[in-house]
């Protein structure tokens, strides 16, 4: 168990390490705890929301990389399509830059 923590630690620093393990620990949290039974998808939406969110905060892997987690997140849990997911991306303001 230490030589898996020991080559982590040696990738990540120890703020990244701990945004690892806390982003993932809220997303599993938020998948299996149900807040409201009229909006089942509201759970998944809030845990994928934390998990990108921790991510950012803590740079665990590099913000182009974070900021794509939504639109693979999203399909995979049957919130919206793919192709929905993805538009949000390719506005004209986006373009812009």
């Amino acid at each position: 168990l230490w030589m898996f923590f020991g080559d982590m630690m040696q990738t990540f620093s120890i703020s990244q390490a701990l945004g690892l393990v806390l982003g993932l620990g809220l997303y599993a949290a938020f998948l299996n705890i149900e807040l409201d039974d009229a909006y089942p998808k509201a759970n998944d939406m809030l845990a994928i929301t934390a998990l990108v969110g921790v991510f950012w905060m803590f740079e665990v892997l590099p913000l182009p990389a974070t900021s794509l987690f939504p639109v693979v997140l999203m399909p995979f849990s049957g919130i919206m399509s793919s192709a929905a997911a993805s538009a949000s991306y390719w506005g004209w303001v986006q373009m812009l830059f």
